[in-house]
């Protein structure tokens, strides 16, 4: 479990904050630990396989499957972790293993003008699953860093306004796929078949519908939650650790590494980002249920 959701996350904080984010959102998944170890590698398979196959699309993109978009909505709004391992896995399976059509003769026509479109599509997944799960709660922390409530209160507040914002992401994608989807196909020659779009267009009030209410559950869940998250305490002092053993092994380095002895920041990750890595609302044990604004 410490693989998914430390050690990895972790190694990617070096190159992008914000997969950092992506890879620790959904940590209240942790409180069960069949969940939190089975759940990365199993959200992969299903995505691969869902590459591979085209389980239930009328078409060879995921937009021509409403099942296909709701199960994706669902997984991403409940933990943006969970939805970076099905679209990654749905990208290496559709790009590697699908028989897509005929591509051109030659290597470079055959990336130009049958592979590189599919990136697209890629992105697109990416977008509706783990991008906007992850912007999505830091405009709801940031809209409500100065808002003291109960604790009742503040549940449905950010209950609420987590549904809403999920809500208004999704719908504004739903708009933009249509368009954005449609170089998949004319960068090949051929116009988008219907069947490729009209889901989106025509059902895509349900995909909103479905992110809503997996954003208010999860919320709900960490709030249940916030306390049986012990993984959390880990990867807050995975850092503190490493740079320990830098400082006995490399002499001199204390302070460059961080090391408390030298003066440097406190063990482990930092307050506020212990905070968000628990979605900003749920108590933490040991941490104050709200940092301030970020």
């Amino acid at each position: 479990m410490d693989v998914w959701w430390a050690h990895l996350p972790l190694a990617a904080r070096r190159v992008s904050r914000l997969l950092f984010l992506v890879l620790t959102d959904g940590l209240y998944c942790c409180a069960w630990p069949a969940v939190g170890a089975v759940g990365p590698p199993a959200s992969f398979l299903l995505g691969a396989l869902l590459g591979r196959f085209h389980t239930s699309f009328a078409q060879e993109t995921f937009t021509s499957s409403l099942p296909t978009m709701v199960c994706a909505a669902v997984l991403g709004y409940l933990s943006a972790a969970m939805g970076f391992w099905l679209a990654a896995g749905f990208a290496l399976g559709d790009l590697l293993l699908f028989d897509h059509r005929a591509a051109p003769a030659g290597v470079v026509s055959t990336v130009v003008r049958s592979r590189a479109p599919l990136l697209i599509e890629y992105a697109l997944l990416f977008l509706l699953v783990a991008i906007g799960p992850v912007m999505v709660k830091a405009v709801r922390r940031r809209l409500l860093a100065r808002v003291r409530l109960p604790r009742r209160a503040r549940l449905a507040a950010d209950a609420g306004l987590q549904a809403v914002l999920s809500a208004g992401w999704v719908l504004a994608w739903v708009h933009a796929a249509p368009t954005l989807i449609r170089p998949v196909y004319t960068w090949q020659g051929s116009q988008p078949p219907i069947g490729a779009i009209q889901p989106v267009q025509a059902t895509g009030w349900v995909v909103v519908a479905a992110a809503a209410l997996a954003a208010a559950a999860r919320i709900v869940l960490e709030y249940r939650l916030g306390r049986r998250m012990p993984l959390l305490q880990r990867l807050t002092r995975l850092p503190a650790r490493r740079r320990r053993r830098a400082a006995r092994t490399t002499p001199g380095t204390a302070r460059r590494a961080g090391h408390p002895s030298a003066g440097g920041p406190p063990d482990g990750l930092p307050r506020r980002s212990v905070v968000e890595l628990a979605g900003g609302g749920a108590p933490v044990p040991g941490v104050g249920a709200r940092d301030g604004p970020p």
